[in-house]
């Protein structure tokens, strides 16, 4: 195609729909060994799972070879996308994994995209144990390793959480929430197998605090310069951010070699 990058495609899944730009995709991929099988879609920001393409619509295309064409669209069965689209892959590679929530599901499926519940409800020994989803690192589905017996055949998920500790138990929920591009898609639990949220959510009080702790990072006591020094690197990840930014505006030799420092640590 020569002019394809604003051609969208209506693309359809169990969990929820989405009209996406032809320049988000990165390949659409049929299985050469079955033939009835979905194909699998692979969007530039780590995103992928199998599809259902269009529907009766069909699609205006121009291409390098054989000039105007319409195509209906539920006859694409497969489609590379060029780089010359000037849009770069946020993932990079496929075994690198994305740096903002991702889920994956089933199938060997991803889904790069935030979770829209508020809140999940954990169902444990002691009681339901409600979690904001923006704090947890990381949820696994570990049924196959779990001999108890929970609510009904729902399965057992341990939660990593970025504030320290973790639960054990099964969600209350019959699927989980998530907002993909401009849409709101509902996964089973049965199909979760692994949630990831590879950094913290950060409260503007504790934000507020990181830029303080980094001014002082050039204060005139030395004392307060390794006060500093020792929070920040308490807080970790959570300050990462701001210490790159820090370290790329900041004119100060003190500041940028301390920041300089505290980034090596958490690497």
């Amino acid at each position: 195609l020569s002019k394809g990058n604003g051609m969208e495609l209506a693309l359809s899944t169990p969990w929820g729909s989405s009209v996406t730009k032809l320049g988000d995709l990165s390949s659409l991929t049929a299985s050469s060994e079955d033939t009835n099988s979905l194909p699998m879609a692979t969007w530039r920001n780590g995103s992928r799972f199998r599809v259902w393409v269009g529907g009766k619509a069909d699609i205006a295309l121009t291409t390098t070879l054989m000039g105007d064409r319409t195509l209906n669209s539920s006859q694409i069965r497969a489609m590379a996308v060029a780089e010359s689209f000037n849009h770069k892959n946020e993932a990079e590679t496929e075994d690198q994994e994305p740096v903002t929530t991702f889920v994956d599901i089933a199938g060997e499926q991803r889904l790069v995209a935030s979770v829209a519940d508020s809140q999940l409800h954990v169902v444990t020994s002691g009681g339901v144990v409600p979690l904001d989803p923006s704090s947890i690192k990381e949820m696994r589905n570990v049924t196959e390793d779990v001999q108890q017996v929970g609510v009904d055949d729902a399965p057992w998920f341990q939660m990593e959480l970025w504030g320290g500790g973790s639960v054990m138990g099964q969600l209350r929920e019959s699927t989980v929430r998530f907002r993909f591009q401009q849409s709101e898609w509902r996964v089973p639990v049965q199909e979760l197998i692994r949630l990831v949220n590879p950094a913290p959510k950060i409260s503007d009080v504790t934000l507020a605090r990181i830029g303080q702790l980094i001014r002082d990072l050039g204060h005139d006591d030395w004392k307060m310069r390794e006060k500093a020094s020792g929070e920040l690197k308490v807080l970790g990840v959570m300050a990462r951010t701001s210490l790159q930014e820090a370290f790329k505006q900041s004119e100060d030799a003190e500041v940028k070699h301390r920041v300089e420092l505290i980034l090596g640590e958490l690497e």
